[in-house]
């Protein structure tokens, strides 16, 4: 058995993509935007941290790499 389909969603699904762009933009408008200094202090945290990490285990790397060759493993 077939089902009917109205054109009703279909007109409402046009008439609301119609909006969509409108609607975001007075979205955007209500937002209140935080500060941008604490989110900015953070992400040099966040950055300098990552930087901390990657030579901690680039040391790691290396030490174990100089002592393996030293022992003889891996040649």
């Amino acid at each position: 058995m077939k089902s009917k389909i109205s054109s009703k969603p279909k007109t409402k699904m046009k008439k609301r993509k119609n909006f969509v762009f409108r609607d975001f933009t007075k979205e955007m408008k209500r937002v209140k935007w935080p500060e941008s200094k604490p989110y900015f202090i953070s992400f040099v945290y966040v950055i300098i941290f990552l930087i901390l990490c990657t030579l901690f285990f680039y040391g790691i790397v290396t030490g174990f790499t100089q002592l393996f060759n030293t022992i003889g493993v891996g040649v």
